[in-house]
Parts: structure tokens; sequence; C-alpha cells
């Protein structure tokens, strides 16, 4: 992972473009927030996915909420990941409801349709939807069946990093140099415009540089990698 703060990523970034006056170092925090937040959109980094333990499901449970500060989860939430793992606390039941697509499933399915008096057992499917008050990062998680006792749910997630808060903070970003880049061609773009034949040879190199960061930081054993079929049993 990186290792430089906020405040030298854009101290050199700028100096890349020549500009390290105090307008282009004030502008330069917004920019390379901006930049790292689509990157951190762009892709399903390993060390953006997180796991959700111990999340206590009350009886009677039908819908909560996730990320954004609901659920003990504090950052942003990208993605709920499919893979839910639902026990009691004594491990008496041990099961693992899965996702499901929340248009046009059966009827039973569906919250409005689910008599929550009796339609009760261990959830056998969730279903993912944003927010009833639409906000960054907060899902409602909803369950079928409704809980018929206290369960135990774990599940993984992708997280949305914070904006950089200070100078010294460190961004959650692989490859320093590409960031350093990064704030190199915003501050081409800032001083010259877009069509400056160095901002658009930047911006070449700065598209580049990050899909390589995807290629080497991108995937890790058991995280977004693809298992081929066994060849010994298809051909």
């Amino acid at each position: 992972m990186g290792v430089d703060t906020r405040a030298d990523i854009i101290l050199q970034g700028a100096t890349l473009a020549g500009r390290t006056d105090a307008g282009v170092l004030t502008n330069a925090i917004a920019w390379l927030n901006d930049w790292l937040r689509s990157q951190y959109q762009a892709w399903p980094w390993p060390f953006l996915m997180q796991r959700r333990s111990g999340l206590v499901l009350p009886a009677g449970t039908q819908t909560i909420l996730v990320g954004g500060g609901n659920s003990g989860i504090t950052e942003q939430v990208k993605r709920v990941e499919d893979g839910f793992y639902l026990r009691t606390a004594d491990y008496g039941h041990r099961s693992k409801p899965r996702l499901r697509a929340w248009k046009d499933g059966p009827q039973d399915f569906d919250p409005d349709m689910t008599k929550v008096s009796t339609e009760k057992g261990p959830p056998e499917w969730v279903q993912v939807r944003a927010g009833p008050s639409p906000a960054n990062g907060v899902w409602e998680l909803l369950f079928y069946p409704v809980t018929d006792k206290q369960y135990v749910l774990n599940f993984d997630y992708q997280f949305m990093p914070a904006p950089l808060a200070s100078g010294a903070s460190v961004p959650l970003y692989p490859n320093d140099r590409t960031m350093k880049h990064a704030v190199a061609m915003m501050t081409l773009l800032f001083s010259n415009g877009a069509d400056d034949s160095a901002y658009r040879s930047m911006s070449d190199t700065v598209g580049g540089m990050a899909i390589d960061d995807r290629v080497k930081s991108g995937n890790i054993p058991g995280t977004n990698d693809t298992w081929g079929l066994d060849g010994g049993v298809f051909r």
C-alpha cells in the first residue's frame, strides 16, 4: 500500500506540473479526494472488503439498515456481498441465506406481501435495497422469512473510505506514484485547460497507471480471482 501522506502527494504532484502556489495546493486536496473516490468506485479492491461479524437480529426482524453509521458500520457501504452466514448464539442453528433480486421475484418474498405475524423462521433469502431515506452508502437488508428467534448475522461488504481529513492522512490506495501523477494531471487541467497537450498526455499516463495498479493490487488469491473449470471433468 501507499506510504506517503496527503501533503507529500499533493506537493510532489503539483511540483511535477510546475505549480506549487498556495491556490493550487489548496484546490488539490479536493482534486485528490475526488480522484480517489472515483478509483475506489471503479474496482472491487481487496483492501476495501470487510466483514461485519456478530450482528444480532432480534426475533421479529424483517429489515435492518447497514452502512453510514448503521449496524456498527461507520463507513459508507459500496456493495453488500452475496454470502450471508446465520446462526443462533449457541450454534444450534447454522445456515447460509442467499441474496435475492429485489425486483420481479415471487410475491411471497416481497416484504409488503409478508404476513409478519405468521411467516417466521430462519431467514432463507436476503434482499438489498437503497435505504428508505436516500443516503450515500446506506443499504436496507430485507429478510424472508421474518426471524422467529434471535440470530447472529455475519456478512462481507465493500466500503468507501472517507475523504482524507488532514495533511498527515495516508490514502488507502496502493500506489503513491499514481496519486502524484493524478494531482499533476488535475493541476495541468486547472492551469491550461482541457485542450492542453501536456494535460492530455498526463491524463493518458494516469489512466494507464491506474489500470496497472488494478493488475498488481486489485486481485489476491481468494479475492477477485476466477476459478477455472476442472479439466478432468469439463472439456
